[in-house]
């Protein structure tokens, strides 16, 4: 058996969600949402303008007929301004100037800047019958919302007063988008719905299906991030076949591409937080019946250094009485050697005492 192959990381598993029928199930039903949003609302010919009818808003019809006014002032058509048109130049349909607008509804007024680079315009209706301020509000509200449905909807908020800056000029760059281009607030819109419906189906589908659950937020965060992804570019497909069929670039939903580079970039980041985990894992985290075996393989290894130690010491011992003998040896020839040269001494004694008697 390879310890090494056997080891398992079955305690980073948690950090993984799959994902089941229910998951997809929900994607591909957020993402079509998502995709009707941008089709219906952000429709390039716009919708039918609503007719005030009795039944109309929940029954509120009869009601708010006293408040379609045919002659609101804010509806004046400029000169050089034709069909829709002059809602970019109106003061009274740039929603960052609402109030403006209620103003000169209530006293029969205009006020814009000319399309024809005339400066600002501003032009009286003494014949106008005028409204308090409750009337002229609900008048507003519902002159902008039937504009907003219709082919050349409301301008982007914001558009009349960057004329003012650039010298009671309306810039081309904005007229190009609204008009030539058709770049309007309900394409604005129908991409924001699209984004925000597909975002807040989701996330309330995840938070109500593991609001209970023993589930780590890394795990639930990580698969939210790659169910967003997959609807943010399940409904983009809708929004690119738009662009295709209208030629149009400007019908291309770039908030919805910000959100699926979003999630891709979140997805790589934690992946690699992933892998740097793993490989942690790998050299650091054994539990259990791992690190028993690795212990056990510690020991050994130190078993064959104290062997080997072992096998040392008993070298160098018989090395050294291997020396001990040599040395008892040559002794041994010395203390031969000192008895001849002793023998050798004594006959030359006995030598020299002989002469001396002779």
């Amino acid at each position: 058996m390879n310890f090494f192959e056997d080891i398992t990381f079955d305690h980073l598993n948690d950090r993984t969600l799959p994902l089941d029928k229910w998951d997809w199930i929900m994607m591909v039903l957020s993402g079509s949402v998502g995709a009707l949003c941008d089709l219906v609302i952000g429709h390039p010919k716009g919708m039918e303008e609503p007719k005030i009818t009795n039944s109309s808003f929940g029954g509120l019809g009869e009601q708010l007929k006293q408040y379609d006014l045919k002659n609101n002032p804010i509806d004046y058509q400029e000169p050089g301004a034709f069909g829709g048109d002059h809602r970019l130049y109106s003061y009274g349909h740039d929603l960052f100037r609402f109030f403006e607008g209620v103003r000169q509804t209530m006293f029969g007024e205009y006020a814009g800047v000319s399309s024809v680079g005339w400066g600002e315009l501003v032009k009286e209706f003494p014949e106008y019958e005028q409204l308090d301020f409750g009337t002229a509000v609900i008048v507003n509200l519902l002159h902008l919302f039937k504009d907003f449905c219709t082919v050349r909807s409301l301008p982007l908020p914001g558009m009349t007063i960057l004329a003012n800056l650039n010298g009671d000029q309306m810039p081309a760059f904005a007229e190009k988008l609204y008009i030539d281009h058709g770049f309007n607030l309900r394409i604005v819109t129908g991409q924001a719905l699209s984004v925000a419906a597909i975002e807040i189906m989701l996330r309330v589908y995840l938070f109500l299906r593991y609001f209970n659950a023993d589930a780590p937020k890394e795990a639930i965060r990580s698969k939210r991030s790659k169910m967003l992804l997959f609807t943010h570019s399940f409904a983009m497909l809708f929004n690119l076949g738009k662009v295709a069929v209208t030629k149009n670039p400007f019908m291309l939903n770039v908030p919805q591409l910000l959100m699926i580079a979003k999630y891709c970039f979140q997805i790589a980041r934690d992946s690699m937080d992933l892998r740097k985990q793993l490989v942690s894992a790998k050299q650091l985290s054994f539990t259990g019946q791992e690190r028993d075996m690795l212990a056990l393989y510690d020991n050994a290894a130190t078993m064959n250094e104290i062997h080997s130690a072992y096998e040392e010491s008993i070298q160098d011992y018989a090395d050294m009485r291997n020396d001990q003998s040599i040395i008892i040896l040559n002794n041994n020839k010395i203390a031969e050697r000192i008895d001849d040269v002793a023998d050798t001494y004594s006959e030359v004694i006995r030598l020299l005492e002989r002469r001396k008697g002779e």
